[in-house]
């Protein structure tokens, strides 16, 4: 790893060298590294051997500069003492699947953090050339267009810390003008963020006063720390103005890339503030341009929609890394579904992190994201990063369940402990869009029983039924009498008709001739008049049996009655004479 340092500086220090503070030497010392490794991890990497090295890198980066080390309990002041005017300090620690070194480099008389930067890598040789970049970049913030100064966490310096101190009660003993002073501190404390000098100025009084003054330590300490902030915030406000001045220099530039002004508005409202940068936006000719750095601005100020925005542009542009990154701050603003959906891709293969894959999941379950409570039981479910734990994939199911997820109801209801908390569930899962939870619940559904009335008209239905049957057939029986009636009527009137035609014709010859067959010559021995009253004999026993058959009516059936019970009444019905 060595090697691999001084290989590194040697390439970063000619770009390091025109950013050394060369116009007047000065001495800054390197503390040791703190290693936070299991003692597996410190077989890998040595904590001294890296600060040894870390000073050989940030000697070759500034040439300058005297560089010297700090034995191990060192801190600022042990610096100051020392003589050096800046102290660079590091940390060491296990991160993810690899090393994570963190470098802070700090005014030693004020305290003031000038600058920081950080190197992570898979292994010991990796990480060696990551620590040299990171050194190198710790001592060159002009190379950047725009120099980004953060003083405390939303860009400005922190207050003081500490309660304010207490009266002192009633003490006759004590000066009366250390009390009065002592109140005007108190008050000016108040409202030191605004105006840190007046604070600062108060405490001092009430430490330099004389007489019984109990409070001299105090106000002496409180005013060196409002004199510190002071200090601070002048400077700070004095690299708003630069950075600013800058900002709109660069943002309009067509010799400057769009990706160069994105990354440099960004920096700048983290350093600063989002409401600072905003201003900026106008400065920016392209509107597509435009929208993106306001979106991102958005995303920075921790609107989780704009980071989404991010996620999904990022990922239309292949860059996979930076969108999960961006689903990172979205999870981290609040929004339950971007926690669901980095939780699943770090526990993918291609960026597998369980760790904090199974943290996104934690957090946007405990935000009610259905998506992220099913994907967090899957994991204890399959043991997938973790170890399985049938009892938290439950809790996590039901979680789903209740936050919408139909296929985690389903999924639960395999498990219930009754039919009927199955059916509910189902039906849960149906209500919540899950098509195979609808189709349990049809087939699961209890059928209802009979209301009274309903079993009341059935048992009507069933009684009226035997008596239906006899009419249908009586029925059925008149009309047959009528069609053979009708039937009898017709032959008779034939039969006439015959005896009628056969009496009317004048001679044999002319009745065969007229039909072309000689219809007597098979019964020569019948005579004529014999047809006539043969016919006129069926015509007259046809005619009347028809007649008689549709002038008369059959005889009644028997009187049949059927009997039924209904709740609640007795049913009788059929037919009566």
């Amino acid at each position: 790893m060595k090697n691999a340092l001084i290989a590194a500086a040697t390439l970063f220090s000619s770009a390091a060298g025109a950013a050394a503070f060369a116009h007047n030497p000065d001495v800054v010392a390197v503390l040791e590294v703190r290693s936070r490794l299991t003692a597996a991890d410190r077989k890998l990497i040595d904590a001294a051997e890296l600060s040894d090295q870390i000073r050989e890198v940030a000697q070759r980066a500034m040439p300058d500069s005297r560089i010297q080390g700090c034995g191990a309990g060192c801190d600022l002041k042990a610096a100051r003492e020392l003589g050096a005017e800046r102290a660079l300090t590091g940390e060491l620690l296990r991160a993810d699947n690899g090393f994570l070194v963190s470098l802070a480099l700090y005014n030693t008389g004020t305290g003031r953090l000038i600058s920081s930067a950080s190197a992570i890598a898979a292994t010991p040789e990796e990480l060696g050339e990551a620590v040299a970049g990171a050194v190198v970049d710790l001592f060159r913030p002009a190379q950047d267009p725009v120099v980004v100064v953060s003083m405390g966490p939303d860009g400005v310096p922190e207050l003081p810390q500490g309660p304010l101190p207490e009266g002192p009660g009633v003490n006759l003993a004590v000066d009366t003008d250390v009390l009065v002073a002592y109140d005007k501190a108190r008050i000016a404390e108040s409202r030191g963020k605004d105006h840190p000098d007046d604070a600062a100025r108060a405490w001092r009084e009430v430490s330099e006063m004389g007489g019984t003054n109990p409070y001299r330590e105090l106000a002496a300490a409180r005013a060196d720390h409002w004199d510190n902030f002071a200090a601070t915030r002048r400077a700070w406000e004095a690299q708003l103005a630069s950075d600013s001045a800058r900002l709109r220099k660069i943002l309009p530039l067509a010799s400057v890339s769009d990706a160069t002004k994105l990354d440099a508005l960004v920096r700048f409202g983290r350093a600063y503030g989002v409401e600072k940068a905003s201003p900026m936006l106008g400065l920016l000719a392209a509107p597509a341009l435009r929208a993106k750095a306001e979106t991102a601005l958005g995303c920075e100020a921790r609107d989780a929609s704009k980071c989404l925005l991010m996620a999904h542009a990022a990922d239309e542009a292949k860059d996979g890394k930076s969108a999960l990154g961006y689903l990172d701050d979205a999870c981290d603003a609040g929004a339950a579904e971007a926690c669901a959906e980095a939780g699943d891709r770090w526990l993918r293969p291609g960026s597998r992190d369980a760790a904090r894959g199974i943290a996104d999941l934690q957090r946007g379950c405990a935000a009610l994201g259905a998506a992220a409570c099913a994907r967090l039981a899957r994991v204890y479910e399959e043991g997938d990063g973790t170890s399985a734990n049938a009892l938290l994939a439950g809790e996590m199911r039901d979680k789903a369940c209740a936050a919408g997820d139909g296929k985690s109801c389903r999924l639960r209801a395999c498990s219930a402990d009754s039919d009927n908390r199955a059916f509910e569930l189902w039906e849960m899962g149906c209500s919540r869009g899950d098509a195979t939870s609808c189709a349990l619940a049809r087939l699961a559904a209890p059928k209802p029983a009979a209301a009274p009335a309903a079993q009341k008209e059935e048992a009507v239905a069933a009684a009226s039924k035997p008596a239906a049957a006899p009419a249908a057939a009586t029925e059925q029986k008149s009309h047959a009498r009528e069609r053979l009636g009708v039937t009898l009527v017709s032959v008779g009137v034939l039969a006439a008709a015959g005896a009628a035609f056969i009496a009317t014709q004048d001679g044999q010859d002319g009745f065969s001739h007229r039909y072309g067959r000689d219809f007597l010559s098979e019964h020569r021995d019948v005579p004529r008049g014999g047809f006539v009253y043969a016919l006129g004999a069926a015509a007259l026993l046809a005619g009347g049996a028809g007649v008689a058959i549709l002038l008369t009516r059959p005889e009644p059936a028997a009187p049949k009655v059927s009997v039924a019970v209904a709740p609640g009444a007795l049913l009788l019905s059929g037919s009566f004479p």
